[in-house]
């Protein structure tokens, strides 16, 4: 076996197994002087030698004993999971699959050239044309709702068509004109998720992060829990993120899309679903 071999198999093995075999090593160096014809030691370093080797296997040892630390109770993957399954017995608020167009709408600027409209499957179809003085744009649909402080809510959204940096998801806390408020949303074709508050700019809370959960061509769920000033969100019901800020406490829930100038951008919106804890 050559040295990359060895250095490759020494890389797979657990920092315990390596402490238990090196204090074996030194122990044998210490008693039998060398080792094979490639290491001689000194009579006077032999004990030195011997009590290092008595060291390393018993930290070694220790590590396999020492059980490993159990996961905090209050960890944010921990608190969404229990989140997510208590949420499902909070009181709906709204559970549609589109079959009546009530939403408010941001078609108002002749730029846009959008359209909506309902399924044979209820779902939600948008077409958009943007045709403005920006490269980019982006508009907010809201259903006629109150508004709520914490929540669970989800929908499943597609990109039918249109350029890889366009984006789809879920606008929450907001005033009901789409700012201020926050934003959770995916780069479907990149396969990534940012989450961002919306101001007169947009602040980005988490950058623009891979996610392999992330479905091209394919509906994605994505969901928000909102307790306090805590937010927990989840690509295809899997835990991804959590955030913690305190700039808006309560507000309007809708759908957002951004789109580039000048292409046809398609999207595809199921299963909005809007829930109230307990008061």
């Amino acid at each position: 076996m050559d040295l990359l071999s060895i250095i490759s198999e020494l890389q797979k093995t657990s920092i315990p197994n390596l402490l238990v075999i090196a204090g074996i090593l030194f122990l044998l160096l210490s008693f039998a002087g060398e080792l094979g014809a490639i290491i001689k030691l000194p009579k006077d370093r032999q004990k030195p030698v011997g009590i290092i080797g008595v060291v390393l296997l018993v930290f070694g040892i220790g590590m396999y004993l020492i059980p490993s630390a159990p996961t905090s109770v209050n960890s944010p993957e921990i608190i969404a999971s229990k989140l997510l399954a208590e949420s499902q017995n909070w009181k709906t608020v709204a559970n549609t699959e589109f079959d009546t167009d009530t939403w408010v709408k941001d078609f108002n600027e002749e730029n846009w050239g959008g359209n909506a409209t309902i399924t044979n499957s209820g779902t939600y179809l948008i077409t958009m044309n943007y045709a403005g003085e920006y490269s980019s744009e982006g508009y907010w649909i809201f259903p006629v709702l109150e508004e709520v402080s914490d929540f669970y809510l989800s929908v499943s959204g597609k990109y039918i068509a249109g350029d890889d940096d366009n984006t789809y998801g879920l606008l929450f806390r907001t005033n009901g004109t789409g700012r201020p408020g926050y934003l959770f949303r995916l780069y479907e074709k990149k396969q990534m998720y940012d989450i961002q508050f919306v101001g007169d700019e947009l602040i980005a809370l988490k950058q623009e992060t891979l996610s392999p959960l992330i479905t091209r061509g394919k509906f994605n769920k994505i969901t928000v829990i909102a307790k306090g000033t805590d937010y927990y969100f989840f690509i295809n019901d899997k835990f991804v993120e959590y955030i913690s800020d305190y700039q808006r406490t309560k507000g309007s829930v809708g759908l957002r899309i951004a789109v580039d100038k000048g292409t046809e951008h398609i999207f595809e919106f199921d299963n909005f679903v809007l829930r109230t804890p307990p008061k």
